[in-house]
């Protein structure tokens, strides 16, 4: 049986708290039951696979109050949000904008392309935290603040993907952070013995394995400031090509045509004074705007060739 398919957090009826598998005693008396179908479970612990719950048999159970959705990724869903109400901090990754276009003024057509750091990596602790709340419309996994800032952490998994709904989200000064279970797998097959709650914990606290973001408070203004430097980029493109082709090939380097450009010297008055000039004392040659011998440091014995 692959991990994917077993459940690492049972819900113990005591204390009315999901348990790791691995804190509870082992078989029918740990006393645990699914929170989907609240059919009894058993804390499988043995030697040869990774320790599990599994379901009592259905046949002594005749009334199911709904059919069983249970999963390794609503098990792992669920005690995030337990998690989320005890306290949770987060370590978020790195966001950057990335926007591009095609420059089609230019001879040949290029892709020109822009980025634009919205924030770095981080920790935060939410403020506030709550679970299985509304928010622009659809019902999210945990709902926070971050310094008056709302939070929102959606999980997904197999099934279950993120609503286009916070993609755009009413509230547009918001974070949303999406939580992807699957990258949890193949760190619980490591845990042979239980431990999926330390392994969980320290998946969500220290690192930004299988996070990324949906919506930042901040990209609307990265999205703007990105699409100025596009077009900023794209005439500086097309500018270096109309300044190259009116000096002609060669007459100039990138670093002149560039510096042209930069003082906004217009083309008629480029090639009005632009000279080939010879300094008669150090036998120097240069084509530039200035008269004045770079070795000399004047222009008194320059002349026009």
């Amino acid at each position: 049986m692959s991990i994917e398919s077993l459940i690492p957090f049972g819900l113990h009826k005591e204390t009315e708290q999901l348990v790791d598998v691995a804190r509870i005693p082992r078989g029918k008396i740990c006393g645990c039951i699914c929170p989907s179908c609240e059919i009894p479970l058993i804390a499988r612990q043995g030697n040869q696979k990774e320790w599990h719950f599994a379901h009592q048999s259905r046949s002594s159970h005749t009334e199911i109050k709904r059919e069983c959705e249970y999963s390794f990724g609503v098990s792992v869903r669920l005690m995030i949000r337990q998690l989320a109400i005890q306290g949770l901090r987060l370590r978020l990754p790195k966001l950057v904008h990335t926007m591009e276009a095609i420059s089609e003024m230019t001879r040949e057509s290029r892709v020109v392309e822009v980025e634009v750091e919205v924030t770095g990596e981080s920790t935060i602790q939410l403020q506030y935290p709550g679970v299985g709340l509304q928010f622009s419309g659809v019902e999210v996994d945990v709902y926070g603040h971050v310094e008056e800032v709302p939070f929102i952490l959606y999980v997904t998994y197999e099934g279950r993907r993120v609503p286009a709904e916070l993609e755009a989200p009413v509230i547009e000064r918001s974070g949303i952070v999406e939580l992807r279970v699957d990258e949890l797998r193949q760190i619980f097959r490591d845990q042979k013995e239980g431990g999926y709650l330390k392994a969980l914990e320290t998946f969500i606290e220290e690192t930004t394995s299988g996070k990324s973001w949906i919506h930042h408070p901040r990209l609307p203004g990265a999205i703007l400031e990105a699409e100025k430097l596009l077009a900023n980029r794209i005439l500086d493109h097309e500018k270096y090509e109309e300044a190259a082709e009116a000096v002609g090939p060669g007459s100039l380097s990138g670093f002149a045509i560039s510096k042209l450009i930069t003082e906004g010297v217009s083309m008629s008055a480029r090639q009005a004074i632009t000279k080939n000039y010879e300094c008669i004392m150090c036998k120097s040659n240069w084509l530039d705007t200035s008269p004045i011998c770079v070795k000399c440091d004047t222009h008194l014995y320059t002349r026009e060739v």
